[in-house]
């Protein structure tokens, strides 16, 4: 995402805007699985959260 907020070239700033969106999205994907695929355990803290595309994202 920082890429695209600094290419000068508004071809490549959509591009890696594109990119950072897909890449934050399979990220969520494999976080799911794995979560998926592992035992529970009471002590694990982690969480899912959900993606917002930066259109979607509201800000306050």
């Amino acid at each position: 995402m920082l890429m695209s907020q600094q290419a000068t070239d508004i071809e490549k700033r959509e591009l890696f805007k594109r990119l950072a969106d897909e890449l934050a999205f399979e990220a969520l994907e494999l976080e799911l699985i794995v979560k998926k695929n592992e035992r529970a355990n009471p002590c694990d803290q982690h969480e899912v959260v959900e993606f917002k595309p930066p259109s979607r994202r509201t800000r306050g």
